[in-house]
């Protein structure tokens, strides 16, 4: 019978005397990628010809006006509103779209979660090309630093789930309490491994260990 071969960690930690530093690569979905790509290809193909075309009637009324009036006949500027209206609302939800799949495509091919803990404070960075804005949790404020499968308190139909599928989640399988909310974060990574994590940090920082409580 032949024997499973050990699985990889896929983050990589490294101390820095005052600090853990721990950095977690994108999960890889290249089904994803594939098709963003081409998508993405479409989506500026249309980005280009429908801006083109909105800008070029912007210009023509700002410049031309005179001329084209006599043209367009009456309730003929209405309608030119109108149309000028259904491209502006079009195009804004058009680029917007095409936004979230780029930055989606480009945390598929190069995105990593930077995660660095130490006793004073949690920092959490998403990552693209090194840039991405970095969160701070204040430590004295961080409650229960555990490994809270997906399953257990999210909405297998809600957005974040559905975020999930495309490997945008902004959760994981770590977590803990700050003030009145939960925060998650370690994504794109397995219920062991995770562990592995918190095992390290808490034996680093103790600090964050979940205690035990009695139950009355």
């Amino acid at each position: 019978m032949p024997i499973v071969a050990l699985p990889k960690q896929r983050h990589s930690m490294q101390d820095e005397g005052s600090s853990l530093k721990v950095v977690i690569p994108s999960r890889k979905n290249y089904f994803a990628m594939f098709f963003l790509g081409f998508w993405l290809i479409g989506w500026a193909f249309g980005e280009i010809m429908v801006g083109g075309i909105f800008l070029a009637g912007i210009a023509q009324l700002l410049f031309k006006t005179p001329e084209i009036l006599p043209e367009v006949g009456e309730g003929g500027i209405a309608g030119l509103f109108g149309v000028g209206l259904f491209m502006l609302v079009w195009l804004t939800i058009w680029t917007a779209g095409g936004g979230y799949a780029l930055y989606t495509f480009l945390w598929h091919l190069t995105g990593k979660e930077n995660i660095e803990v130490n006793y004073d404070w949690i920092k959490i960075q998403r990552a693209i090309f090194g840039f991405g804005r970095t969160k701070e949790y204040v430590a004295s404020h961080i409650k229960d630093l555990r490994v809270t499968p997906w399953a257990a308190d999210h909405n297998i139909f809600g957005w974040s789930r559905a975020s999930s599928v495309w490997g945008m989640s902004g959760g994981g399988l770590l977590a803990f309490d700050y003030g009145a909310k939960t925060f998650r974060f370690a994504a794109g990574i397995d219920e062991a491994e995770a562990k592995q994590i918190l095992e390290t940090v808490v034996a680093r920082f103790p600090q964050y260990r979940v205690h035990n409580r009695e139950t009355g």
